[in-house]
């Protein structure tokens, strides 16, 4: 058989597997059955393809792995790995399912770089489809479908706090679910996600897009159909910042549900069978939009929003409120399906607080960044038993990707023993370092519990942001960024007998003294210079400078450290600019100033203080 006679094989098995929601061993069975006694079952290669693929429809990795052992051999080799990472993916094996899709990626040809596109094109946006058309118009000598493919999934991995090979495993477990329960029956098209950047030839409803981009909805919400609702419901995520909702209807079908722009559209009503979006502010108008209250009520549980529309939903004002609704609708909807909105599996309850601190990284044309949080505490649970001290097992993982796709993620485990159970106020610091080229990144910091007793999503939080990385080489003189610590105790050292807390509040301490460090690179060996500090009220008043003197190293190195005791304990309390740069006396250069914000004797309760 041929590859397109294996194909239209595959489709023909499958297309009677998708009658069934949810196919077993027993329907794959009987279909292997039927193929027996009408055409003697399965003799080639891409036969044994086709019955892989029947099996992993059915989730029965074993016999896949059987089925796929009698194509090895006859079928293109990268075709055969690709199929043995989905089974390897299936059965839980990431990493092995991982090492497989790169092998087969880097040897596809035409056949197998379109079913690596076609598992992953729900996933695309709409500059991803982009790259792929420009992938397929260039010479197959210079095509290179694993750099595509990597800039996918790294950035959905960053963005998730996971690594490429868990992203990919947990994109196909997805699939195999959207496949089960989202997959297209009916002949509607989609008209809202489609000017989104819809895929044109997706095989799953809206439902599945939404799933297989953004996974389980952490609420629901349905307002079942009757003689003036269409059925619908609607999915709600949460993330920093707001709840993202969105809104499904068969839209006057029976089997594909579809994004629709305005929940008040699945409103059908009245003699007239009028909907009220298309009635002007008339009697029955009036009437029509009052009606919509209880749909719009239904929803206040997701988003207090729409508790607000249902308020005023018997005037000529709820109009004016829809039209608002379609542009939360529009941000939401090109939110998932124009851009990636992968977030880390966690509760998302514990919240963080950080700081990137940039110094120059001790070879190569790389910056060294810490990563410095505090996680609250009050929010965690400790592992430990009744009677023993409280201990917190806490994971951190930071992820990086550069603008250029490239991807670095830092995992630290550790365990942290308090004298008492951790309250409001009080967290617990998190200092992870990289190196890194200069440049834009992409940053991600997941904190989560973690033990045999947390279950998945784990209890934590997660902050994402975008940071740029300095050139911090050359022969200028040039400052670091400031660590600000309330006092001079502590484990953290950047070198050189430094060691200190550090905190991102950048809190002084109680006596109004904050600790300063900062590193000054390309100054004038062995010679004298001077720090100035320049402090802004944030809030109005006089700024006021303070000066500090020096001596650069005088053993060819091209760094000086610089440690302040800087008391502010007479300074009137409140938010504060620092500045400070340094004047090489030898050369008469001044670094351009290094900036940061500092508070001084701040409330207890902006402190954060660590345990």
């Amino acid at each position: 058989m041929t590859s397109n006679g294996h194909v239209r094989l595959a489709t023909r098995l499958s297309k009677r597997l998708e009658l069934r929601s949810n196919p077993d061993s027993s329907d794959v069975a009987g279909l292997l059955d039927r193929w027996s006694r009408e055409a003697g079952g399965p003799e080639t290669g891409y036969e044994w393809l086709a019955v892989t693929r029947l099996w992993l429809r059915a989730e029965q990795a074993t016999a896949a792995r059987e089925a796929l052992a009698r194509a090895e051999g006859t079928i293109p080799r990268s075709q055969y790995l690709l199929d043995r990472a989905r089974i390897a993916f299936l059965a839980g094996a990431a990493a092995d399912g991982g090492k497989d899709y790169w092998l087969g990626c880097s040897a596809a040809g035409d056949d197998a770089s379109i079913e690596y596109w076609l598992d992953v094109q729900s996933l695309a946006t709409p500059a991803e489809f982009a790259a792929w058309e420009a992938f397929r118009s260039l010479p197959a000598n210079q095509r290179d479908l694993c750099r595509l493919l990597r800039r996918m999934w790294n950035r959905r991995a960053a963005a998730g706090g996971l690594s490429v090979e868990d992203r990919i495993a947990l994109h196909y477990e997805r699939l195999r679910h959207a496949q089960n329960h989202y997959l297209r029956r009916g002949k509607k098209e989609p008209t809202f996600t489609t000017r989104l950047g819809r895929p044109d030839n997706a095989v799953f409803d809206d439902r599945g897009l939404i799933y297989i981009r953004m996974g389980n909805p952490d609420d629901t919400s349905m307002y079942l159909g009757d003689e003036c609702f269409e059925p619908n419901i609607t999915w709600a995520y949460e993330y920093p910042g707001g709840t993202r909702l969105y809104h499904f209807s068969p839209g006057g079908g029976t089997d594909d549900w579809w994004l629709i722009r305005n929940l008040g559209l699945v409103y059908r009503c009245g003699a007239a069978g009028r909907n009220p979006f298309n009635t002007a502010p008339t009697a029955l108008g009036l009437i029509s939009a009052g009606r919509l209250t209880e749909l719009y009520r239904s929803r206040s549980g997701l988003d207090v929003r729409y508790q607000q529309i249902a308020y005023r939903g018997g005037s000529v004002v709820v109009l004016q409120e829809m039209a608002r609704e379609r542009e939360w609708t529009l941000a939401d909807g090109n939110f998932a399906v124009a851009d990636v909105p992968d977030r880390p599996p966690v509760t998302g309850d514990v919240r963080l607080v950080q700081e990137l601190l940039q110094f120059r990284a001790p070879s190569g044309d790389r910056t060294r960044v810490w990563l410095n949080a505090v996680v609250e505490a009050a929010n965690l649970t400790p592992a430990s038993e009744p009677g023993e001290p409280p201990l917190y097992r806490l994971s951190a993982v930071w992820s990086l990707l550069t603008e250029s796709g490239e991807y670095e993620r830092k995992t630290y485990d550790f365990d942290v023993t308090t004298a008492r159970i951790l309250g409001k106020d009080e967290g617990i610091p998190v200092r992870i370092r990289a190196d890194l080229p200069p440049g834009a990144h992409l940053s991600t910091l997941v904190v989560s519990e973690r033990g045999e007793r947390t279950a998945l999503p784990a209890q934590g939080g997660y902050l994402t942001d975008s940071v740029t990385v300095r050139r911090l080489t050359g022969t200028v003189p040039i400052l670091s960024d400031i660590v600000v610590a309330p006092d001079s105790g502590g484990m953290w050292t950047p070198g050189g007998g430094v060691y200190l807390r550090p905190s991102p509040a950048h809190v002084t301490g109680p006596d109004g003294v904050a600790y300063v460090y900062f590193e000054a690179y390309n100054l004038s060996q062995g010679t004298g210079y001077t720090t100035r500090v320049r402090m802004e009220p944030l809030d109005g008043g006089e700024p006021f400078e303070l000066t500090y003197p020096g001596e650069s190293s005088g053993r060819g190195r091209v760094m000086t450290r610089g440690s302040l005791r800087v008391d502010l304990s007479q300074t009137k309390p409140g938010n504060y600019r620092m500045s400070i740069s340094v004047l090489d006396h030898d050369s008469g250069l001044a670094t351009l100033p290094s900036r940061t914000e500092i508070v001084v004797d701040a409330d207890a309760s902006v402190r954060r203080p660590e345990p």
